[in-house]
């Protein structure tokens, strides 16, 4: 803070997986800052969206936004700046004598949104243990929104969603946790449908609400399919789940303590069973099959990957009840997905043969404002009539569209091979910030399409602080740039002083807007200021929420 280097701060590499719940793994590069606050992290892999997170003992932890490497180029990141964090002290007792707890685990995740809707769950930041009094101290947090999970044996683990956002400006903040005692017991029967027994089913009771943090216990079935599930928290509600090599859950179930005995159905599996091959019919090298459940009214979701053989065979098994499509790909194909297929609960679909297309081809070049060719630019595969102001126009970039990217050579050129059929968007991202989206790409099987020059201007910087309602700087913000003009969406959070910055920004006007935490800040107050960034240049601007006016 204040400018100040910092020494020794751990610096780690993140990987960024995005969805409804988006996570960051480590991915075992790593660094410690120098006795400037400098770092430097080698070997980073390319291609992948990635972030990095820099933490030190008793100081906020701090990550840059998605950051997506280039092979051969390296990227300068800006100042990550470490604050003194706020300290915990807690207390950990059993329910209802009130007795302290030594020994109890107090895991900490960090919570936060992206784009005010999809929650990041955080990995565990912090482990501690309470003493003989059962109190626990945790340093260095955050004003944000954290879950703790406290754990101890005998007891029913307590999760508690916990936010210091109202905190600003205090040093210590004080928690009581307590423990329901778990010595109640449950039993039950995995069972076919038909009324035979499943031996050696795992049966898994979570109690409810379900949550990460939830108390759950894991037993297997006997011989006769009987089980016992011990050290049930009294009057807990709790939903069980039975799995068996071969079988799914018919229907959902529950169990309390003390309950008549609970009988979980299982169902056999099905599967899809058939061969892949080549335009040509034969059998390709290298096939890589995946397999997406349906669900109505929803994008077909990933479920498992299905093994091929060296002839093409392949067989998804171990399939619920349900609809299905398969995706393939391999070598010199383009990505390849079936049609529906309906899987009856214990039947093999077989027969099916899929035929791996080639694809089309899409090529261009990039050039700057003069003309003159742009080398090192981003090229990325996007769904047609993309929204360069949506959400789902910044996940593209990171997660292209099949696979499908590639990176301009000298001359400026690209070639995109092995596209299926269809219509797609395309994104061109430079070094320097500057970006064009050609909206509409038509490919045709085993044709070429050439989209020509793809101009693309120079990009400039954004920088600007958030103000609440009352003038005081917005800590974790989420700031969102949007431009329909420049093509662009880009995404951050704001510092300890209510400071962000957008790095490398295609030039053109931006709406910069505060990301309201909830319905209601949306609803009462607007949160938006415009700015113009120039090429080559750098513009400020500041955001305040301003209450509506009726």
């Amino acid at each position: 803070e204040q400018g100040r280097a910092l020494p020794g701060a751990r610096v780690v590499l993140l990987r960024e997986w995005t969805g409804l719940l988006a996570v960051r793994d480590p991915i075992g590069v790593e660094g410690v800052s120098d006795g400037a606050g400098a770092f430097l992290l080698e070997d980073v892999p390319a291609g992948l969206p990635l972030s990095v997170e820099a933490s030190a003992r008793g100081r906020t932890r701090r990550s840059t936004g998605p950051v997506l490497a280039r092979p051969g180029v390296r990227t300068e990141l800006p100042d990550l700046i470490l604050e003194p964090g706020l300290t915990l002290q807690g207390v950990v007792r059993s329910d209802p004598d009130l007795c302290p707890i030594a020994g109890a685990t107090v895991t900490v995740h960090e919570e936060s949104r992206r784009a005010g809707t999809a929650r990041i769950h955080g990995l565990g930041r912090d482990r501690v243990v309470t003493d003989a009094l059962g109190r626990f101290t945790v340093e260095g947090l955050d004003y944000t929104e954290y879950r703790f999970v406290v754990e101890a044996p005998g007891h029913a683990p307590e999760e508690v969603l916990r936010t210091f956002l109202l905190a600003r400006g205090r040093a210590e903040m004080e928690m009581s946790v307590q423990l329901r005692r778990a010595a109640a017991a449950a039993r039950g029967l995995v069972r076919e449908r038909d009324g035979g027994p499943i031996p050696g089913a795992v049966v898994m009771a979570v109690l409810r609400p379900v949550s990460p943090g939830a108390h759950r216990l894991t037993v297997a079935a006997g011989a006769d399919g009987s089980f016992e599930l011990a050290g049930l928290v009294e009057a807990g509600e709790y939903e069980v789940t039975a799995t068996a090599s071969g079988f799914h859950q018919a229907q959902p179930a529950s169990a309390r303590a003390g309950e008549p005995a609970l009988e979980v159905i299982l169902e056999q599996n099905g599967g899809i069973r058939g061969r892949v091959i080549t335009a040509s019919g034969a059998a390709p090298p290298a096939v890589a099959a995946s397999v997406l459940a349906v669900e109505e009214g929803r994008t077909p979701r990933l479920l498992k990957s299905a093994a091929c053989g060296e002839q093409g065979e392949f067989f998804a098994a171990d399939l619920a009840a349900g609809r299905y499509v398969l995706e393939f790909v391999a070598p010199g194909t383009a990505l390849t997905t079936t049609a529906e297929i309906e899987v009856a609960a214990g039947s093999i679909v077989a027969g099916l043969e899929v035929r791996l297309a080639a694809g089309g081809s899409i090529r261009g070049r990039a050039v700057a404002g003069a003309g003159e060719p742009l080398a090192g630019a981003a090229v990325t595969l996007a769904p047609a009539n993309l929204d360069p102001t949506s959400p789902q126009a910044e996940a593209t970039r990171l997660a292209p569209l099949q696979g499908r990217s590639c990176v301009t050579g000298a001359d400026g050129a690209f070639l995109l091979e092995h596209v299926a059929a269809g219509r797609y968007a395309l994104c061109l991202d430079a070094p320097d910030g500057g970006a064009a989206l050609v909206p509409e790409v038509e490919v045709v099987e085993q044709g070429v399409t050439d989209v020509g020059a793809v101009p693309l201007r120079r990009g400039g910087s954004l920088a600007g602080s958030a103000l609440g309602p009352d003038g005081a700087p917005l800590a974790l913000a989420q700031i969102v740039a949007a431009s329909a003009e420049a093509g662009c969406r880009r995404s951050t959070l704001t510092d300890g002083q209510g400071i962000f910055r957008f790095e490398r920004l295609p030039a053109g006007g931006y709406r910069v807007t505060i990301q309201p935490r909830d319905t209601w800040d949306a609803f009462r107050y607007d949160c938006a200021a415009d700015a113009q960034v120039p090429e080559g240049g750098s513009v400020t601007v500041t955001v305040r929420m301003r209450e509506r006016t009726r």
